[in-house]
């Protein structure tokens, strides 16, 4: 497992690729946002999960915490899910450093290029003439269901941004389950609940209400009973020591139309429009 390099290390690597006063500030940051989906029962989240961390999203990382410590303990859960985020904090940060290590090699080629170039023009040389720019290849057209915009990764808004986002799964699904998240170090930064209606669900499940018989009124959508994460929880958001000191707890789909909740990459938009 990746470990985080010693303070002093990195701020040695960012002297010397980004200079003595760049680095005299802290070491380079990695932030991952922990967040959790959630929906009423009966709305199946799995085809949902996977898309979102198919590798055409990559601002989305969806973590399975049974994989990581499988078993019932929610203390094992949570000190496993813990030394991923920071192992991931550790890779991250060394990404960016070597990041920037490319673009200061990058940027001093170029500078020796452009001296040498204009000092042979000085020196009345002929020199050939810089290059055009390549044309950027013509956006490639998403497919998907006509009329939908297919889903894809864009960076988030700087009030909101991070370096990466991810997505809990099977974890947390109780109040124990969060409170060994806070004593583990972990925040869940964010719920997402899927809220919809009956008439929603069953176009999830691919069974739309029946259409009316002559004369009969058309059947009345139900309010659907919050979700089991958000029963176990809700009282628990903003409670010191129980993981959701900052959490907050957003509601996706709710201006959805009930037709709407069988396609899943609108459901797929919503989601990252929301997180």
């Amino acid at each position: 497992m990746a470990k985080a390099l010693p303070e002093k290390q990195l701020l040695k690597r960012t002297s010397d690729v980004m200079g003595d006063e760049l680095a005299s500030g802290p070491p380079p940051t990695y932030r991952t946002h922990v967040l959790a989906l959630t929906a009423s029962e009966g709305y199946v989240l799995d085809p949902l999960l996977e898309t979102l961390g198919s590798d055409e999203r990559p601002l989305f990382t969806i973590v399975d915490v049974d994989a990581l410590a499988p078993g019932g303990d929610p203390t094992a859960k949570a000190t496993a899910l813990a030394e991923k985020l920071a192992a991931d904090k550790a890779a991250g940060i060394e990404a960016k450093i070597a990041a920037a290590e490319a673009a200061a090699a990058a940027a001093a080629e170029a500078k020796e290029k452009a001296e040498a170039r204009a000092a042979a023009i000085a020196a009345g040389e002929e020199v050939e003439p810089e290059p055009e720019p390549e044309p950027e290849p013509p956006a490639e057209e998403a497919e998907g269901e006509e009329g939908v915009e297919v889903f894809k990764d864009t960076p988030p808004a700087p009030e909101r941004s991070a370096d990466a986002y991810m997505i809990l799964k099977n974890f947390p699904l109780t109040a124990e389950d969060s409170a060994a998240m806070g004593a583990a170090g972990v925040t869940l930064d964010t719920v997402l609940n899927l809220e919809m209606d009956s008439f929603g669900l069953g176009y999830s499940q691919g069974t739309p209400p029946a259409e009316p018989a002559e004369g009969e009124e058309p059947p009345v959508p139900e309010p659907l009973p919050p979700s089991a994460l958000i029963e176990a929880i809700g009282g628990c958001v903003g409670a010191e020591g129980e993981g959701l000191e900052e959490c907050v707890v957003l509601t996706v789909g709710a201006g959805l139309s009930a037709e709407r909740w069988a396609n899943l990459p609108a459901i797929v938009q919503a989601v990252a429009d929301t997180a």
